[in-house]
């Protein structure tokens, strides 16, 4: 018996099978329509052969398979989907599984099987193209090889291809079982092999306390009909064909994409589903269909359902990308006070050292050198380290000097040793600091002391460093020019021109007040020199990283 394509002109059917000029998506038209209309009861399975040698696939279903009736259904270009009518909708509107294979092929043979009955058509290209070619023909020929054969083989539709339009390639071949796998995800019931190798969706590690879901707010559910979105964000950076929504319409998987939101690291890691039945194209036959007919499956901006989708998604897209932002910024900023502060500690350590060894060295000369000094503290002993003047206001020795709590800004200051001595400092009326020592009970806990290295922001225009008498602190200005471009640098750049801003201002302030200590017209020279060479410093260091700067563009090529 020969069976006719009925068509109002062949050119239908070629002008269809365009839309399918790749493997992976002539291929898929046909898998996930085994996926999709299967036997009650039964977990679809196909099977997909490829030889490229003898330009043949073949796509086994296990499905509820067809009869006469079905194939004549199949041959009527514009017959509406059965399926669709009784409310199911698959992704074929107008049978385009007979145009599939032409995008790719010379040749269709349809073998199916229903109820112990068998059925084989086949539909060559040379047909279609002489038909559409001669413009008083209706018809185009179907030979039909088995009409009703009784067969033991199950249920189920077999799709042969031969005669390939295309090159295809093994590489093709496994780009193809990659494709279809990642497609895999909305099917988990589903069993797709290829050349004997199962396509197994891709497992996509995520951070599920990112897991958003959402659906369609009213503005745009009166366009796109109830929509509900999945948005999840992947441990690292996923591949172009993993990375993005998807927008899932009658079964047909459309490309949104990011929604306009690519220029972020962040969106390298997002992934998500949106399901918008209501957008197909049968319910809205006065809007152009949702989807491109391009080989990427995008979606179709000019449908205004799709376009209030692609919109709504994006803007989901863009909270979840602010949130990761933030939270990103603030592990950022806690990662960089722990770093600050651990720099913090290992400069106060060296410098609060120093000044205990210089401290030593300068009571053994007292004890030898000086008789009486009226001006100690009235509970002074001997054998104990006087307090200093450093910047107008009392400072008690490094042995007790009083330490930032760990944890509190970004500034530190190590433990010093400790004579049994207590500092006790108050301001009087005038505002100015006064007290005594102290002497602690020999088994007293040793307290902590010394000099604190602190980070603030203080502005491009303030000094580098600074040392505050009254917390006992020496401050450095991450916003200075100097300070940013070492920081910049990171490493052992930024790391000696910490330790540098902190030995400098600490030098200062100590020849400072050895010379207000001094007293005297020449202590007065020597504390003027030293303002204006501290000066000095902070100006010229505010020029170094812009020559630093110059220097590597020159020698850039």
């Amino acid at each position: 018996m020969t069976r006719q394509l009925r068509s109002h002109a062949a050119r239908d059917v070629l002008a269809v099978a365009e839309e399918f000029s790749n493997l992976n998506k002539a291929v898929w038209e046909y898998v996930t329509n085994g996926l999709q209309y299967v036997a009650p009861g039964r977990p679809p399975r196909i099977d997909v052969s490829i030889d490229t040698r003898r330009e043949r696939i073949a796509i086994q279903d296990n499905g509820r398979g067809m009869d006469a009736a079905d194939l004549d259904r199949f041959l009527m270009m514009h017959a509406p989907n059965e399926e669709r009518l009784r409310g199911n909708l698959g992704r074929g509107r107008f049978g385009t599984g007979k145009a599939a294979a032409f995008g790719i092929g010379k040749i269709l043979r349809v073998t199916a099987v229903r109820g112990g009955l068998l059925w084989e058509i086949e539909i060559r290209r040379a047909d279609l193209e002489a038909l559409d070619r001669n413009p008083q023909a209706v018809d185009a020929p179907v030979r039909s090889l088995r009409e009703g054969v009784r067969t033991s083989r199950p249920d189920g539709v077999l799709i042969e291809i031969e005669g390939f339009r295309i090159q295809v390639r093994p590489r093709d071949v496994e780009r193809l079982r990659r494709f279809m796998a990642a497609r895999l995800r909305r099917f988990p019931a589903g069993s797709v092999r290829v050349n004997g190798r199962p396509c197994v969706p891709p497992v996509i590690d995520r951070i599920p306390r990112y897991d958003r879901h959402a659906d369609a707010p009213p503005e745009v559910a009166r366009l796109t009909g109830p929509a509900h979105l999945e948005l999840h964000v992947a441990v690292g950076p996923l591949d172009a064909d993993s990375r993005g929504v998807y927008a899932w319409i009658s079964g047909q998987r459309l490309a949104l994409g990011l929604c306009g939101n690519s220029d972020t690291p962040w969106a390298h890691r997002i992934f998500g589903d949106v399901d918008a039945d209501d957008l197909d194209p049968d319910r809205h036959p006065d809007w152009p269909a949702p989807f491109s007919q391009g080989r990427r499956e995008e979606i179709n901006l000019d449908n205004p359902g799709a376009a209030a989708l692609w919109n709504w998604v994006g803007w989901e897209i863009q909270k979840l990308i602010h949130e990761l932002e933030e939270e990103e910024r603030a592990r950022r900023d806690i990662e960089e006070q722990r770093h600050l502060r651990a720099i913090a500690r290992e400069i106060a350590r060296v410098l609060n050292d120093d000044y205990q060894r210089d401290e030593d060295i300068s009571l053994q000369r007292s004890r030898y050198t000086a008789g009486p000094d009226p001006n100690r503290l009235p509970n002074a002993v001997p054998g104990q380290v006087e307090a200093l003047v450093l910047g107008g206001e009392e400072l008690a020795a490094a042995s007790d000097l009083p330490r930032s709590a760990d944890g509190e800004g970004l500034s530190s200051g190590p433990p010093g040793p400790n004579d049994g001595r207590e500092p006790s400092l108050e301001r009087d009326d005038a505002g100015e600091l006064s007290g005594h020592r102290e002497v602690a009970s020999p088994g007293a806990p040793r307290r902590q002391g010394g000099f604190a290295i602190e980070f603030r922001h203080l502005g491009e225009g303030d000094d580098r460093g600074r040392y505050e008498a009254a917390s006992h602190a020496i401050v450095i200005n991450l916003d200075h020019p100097e300070v940013r471009w070492a920081r910049d640098m990171g490493g052992d750049v930024e790391r000696t021109v910490f330790r540098e801003i902190a030995v400098v201002e600490y030098a200062f302030a100590l020849g400072q007040h050895q010379a207000e200590r001094e007293g005297g017209p020449l202590a007065i020279e020597s504390t003027r020199v030293l303002v204006d060479t501290r000066e000095r410093v902070h100006r010229v260091t505010r020029r170094l990283p812009a020559s630093r700067d110059s220097r590597n563009d020159e020698a850039t090529p």
